[in-house]
């Protein structure tokens, strides 16, 4: 299977100067849209570099065209946190993830809310609280 999501991207790469002359640049419909699927395939064949770059390039467009509450944006950002994660660029991915979470509580609940289970907004940076040594520790006090 790799071997043809190889050939189907570069055959979108054949076709994406032509959607952009003829749909423009900031096309959502076309163009972003081939942008995207010449990424995931990409993705798919492991050549994580070259997808990261067209994610990027989608997802750049889709944050100027609709703005970043848009579904195709929330897929864009998160696919290409996924393209991070197998390319193990962690933190990256951890970026676009959150963010990705971050759209989807705005789009699906009105309004970002706070995490059940951290107790933070979506935006708040974690917090690095120093815990107390379990009892029986000798490095407790008392």
């Amino acid at each position: 299977n790799a071997g043809r999501f190889d050939r189907a991207a570069m055959e979108f790469e054949k076709i994406l100067p032509y959607l952009q002359r003829i749909y423009g640049i900031t096309d959502t419909a076309y163009y972003t849209y081939y942008l995207f699927y010449t990424a995931d395939c990409f993705s798919k064949d492991h050549k994580y570099t070259r997808a990261e770059d067209y994610f990027l390039r989608a997802k750049d467009i889709y944050e100027k065209k609709n703005g970043q509450n848009s579904g195709n944006y929330m897929i864009d950002i998160n696919k290409l946190a996924e393209s991070y994660r197998l390319d193990n660029k962690f933190a990256e991915a951890e970026k676009y993830y959150l963010q990705s979470l971050d759209v989807s509580r705005t789009r699906y609940l009105g309004n970002p809310t706070r995490c059940s289970r951290t107790g933070r907004t979506p935006s708040a940076k974690p917090t690095t609280a120093a815990r107390a040594p379990p009892p029986g520790d000798p490095s407790r006090s008392g």
